[in-house]
């Protein structure tokens, strides 16, 4: 009972991510009904996500102690993202808990290059439906008080975007001219952004 054959190239598991984001109604009596929480089932979409895109990733989060919630590594070594999903139904508001991304960002800096050497880069990610205030303070101490890079803030929505046109497209590269260049900018990254820089 189709009106016309599907097109889309992304997963199921990866599509409800801007719900989930948002805390839409229902999605946590979904999660549930599934035996997981939603902000976890929030986390391992991310974890999917950054997985389809290439990159080598660590799912952490919930239960493993005051970690961020996963690692996605370029596989040449040339950087890092250190990431965390929140979902907030009217936006994530930056000052909430930046003490603790400090101390995230500080320890799982230290932890890759004991193991991995250091990456070239490394960008703390936050990745939310949107986001609420002015954050441009809170980034600026948080990249002179660790070893980031750059701290974005990416939508829900953007990240669904990537792994489309990534895999619409396999020449979509991880590097410079491609990926890292989104996560070089910092700040906000909307769908919109990527559809223009990638698309």
């Amino acid at each position: 009972s189709m009106a016309r054959l599907p097109d889309s190239y992304i997963p199921p598991v990866i599509s409800v991510l801007p719900q989930l984001a948002r805390n839409e109604p229902g999605f946590d009596e979904l999660a549930k009904a599934s035996g997981t929480s939603l902000p976890r089932a929030f986390e391992k979409g991310i974890h999917v996500a950054f997985t389809i895109l290439g990159y080598d990733t660590e799912l952490r989060g919930q239960g493993s102690g005051r970690k961020l919630d996963g690692i996605a590594l370029a596989p040449d070594g040339s950087y890092a993202i250190l990431w965390d999903g929140k979902s907030r139904e009217n936006g994530y508001s930056m000052g909430t808990d930046d003490r603790a991304i400090r101390e995230y960002i500080k320890t799982t800096s230290r932890e890759l290059k004991k193991r991995r050497g250091s990456p070239g880069k490394i960008y703390y990610v936050l990745v939310s439906s949107n986001f609420a205030d002015d954050f441009n303070d809170t980034i600026g101490s948080i990249k002179m008080e660790t070893e980031i890079s750059e701290v974005c803030l990416l939508e829900a929505a953007a990240l669904v975007e990537m792994v489309n046109l990534k895999l619409r497209d396999p020449q979509v590269t991880l590097g410079p001219d491609g990926l890292q260049r989104l996560f070089g900018r910092g700040g906000i990254i909307t769908q919109e952004a990527v559809t223009q820089s990638l698309g």
